[in-house]
């Protein structure tokens, strides 16, 4: 049990944290892919903020995050993880793990919010899938040509008023707009 591993060697305990942060960091992923992953492991809820706090040092990553975090990268070490021996993975990481995980957001706004590629690539798909012009897109939805540039630009996330004008309009599903899951339209 990790708990008991974790109690043992209470000097290391304080740096789990950190060594969760070096993980993340260096997969090049994000606390959002890694709570993905746990919610996709453990086929429950897992949120943002819980993985965001432990990255952030504002919570100690106890032994329910710690089992669902391994159990979500089964290549990281455990010893390593836990006490900062050895290497920090046990095995080649695949390439499927590694496209899950990886960032899918960019910052190339003037203001550094993030923005979610995979949320504005289905964006697109759906104008693409119309066979429709940006221009008439925009239209339809009742937004400027240039919000669905950004967009498309990766400049922008959609805002709530496109996605629920989507869902209104185009009857998109929200699940499929949001994470690429289920059907597109809600017939």
């Amino acid at each position: 049990m990790i708990e008991n591993e974790v109690l043992s060697h209470k000097k290391d305990i304080w740096m789990v944290n950190e060594r969760v942060s070096d993980i993340i960091r260096d997969l090049g992923s994000t606390d959002a892919r890694i709570a993905k992953a746990i919610q996709v492991t453990t086929k429950g809820s897992y949120n943002i903020t819980q993985v965001s706090a432990v990255i952030q040092n504002k919570k100690l990553a106890n032994d329910v995050f710690l089992t669902h975090f391994l159990e979500a990268l089964p290549f990281v070490s455990k010893r390593h993880l836990l006490f900062g021996e050895g290497e920090m993975y046990n095995r080649e990481i695949t390439f499927e793990e590694f496209d899950f995980l990886k960032k899918k957001y960019a910052t190339s706004s003037k203001h550094n919010a993030s923005v979610d590629k995979d949320l504005c690539d289905r964006v697109k798909y759906i104008r693409k899938c119309l066979g429709k012009t940006q221009d008439d897109f925009a239209q339809s939805l009742g937004v400027v040509r240039a919000m669905i540039c950004a967009i498309e630009g990766y400049r922008q996330n959609p805002v709530n008023g496109l996605k629920r004008s989507l869902r209104k309009n185009l009857n998109i599903r929200y699940n499929w707009l949001m994470d690429g899951e289920g059907k597109m339209f809600d017939i």
